[in-house]
């Protein structure tokens, strides 16, 4: 047996299984507050405060970069942001929960919390 092809074939065997490894999406699903990546969490955080940040100014151009192509194109949008930016320069918030959610339907999801009682709520929203 030829050792040398195969020391040259097993880093490159090896590479391919890698980089196809890190081309795997993640299924869908919903992770909530811990149940998110750190990582994940961090870039989350960093993109509210932007959010917020610009809000609070009603910086519709700079708004633009964060917001979907789908929100971009919807009528009476500087409306919507002027409105929301209002209630952002008076009221204090405080982050209750954070969810990452990849759908699982194309027009709807849901998102059940898992809580009981008073405090139950349940998110329904357009995907």
């Amino acid at each position: 047996m030829k050792l040398k092809p195969f020391l040259t074939i097993l880093p490159a065997f090896l590479l391919i299984i890698l980089v196809l490894q890190s081309c795997v999406s993640k299924q869908p699903g919903s992770w909530k507050n811990d149940q998110i990546a750190e990582k994940d969490r961090k870039e989350f955080h960093k993109l509210n405060d932007e959010l917020f940040k610009q809000l609070k100014v009603n910086d519709e151009k700079q708004l633009e970069n964060i917001m979907s192509k789908e929100f971009i194109e919807t009528p009476h949008k500087e409306r919507k942001i002027e409105l929301v930016s209002n209630r952002a320069k008076t009221d204090n918030y405080s982050l209750l929960d954070e969810y990452y959610v990849i759908n699982r339907y194309k027009d709807a999801d849901t998102i059940k919390t898992g809580t009981k009682g008073l405090n139950s709520y349940t998110l329904n929203y357009p995907a």
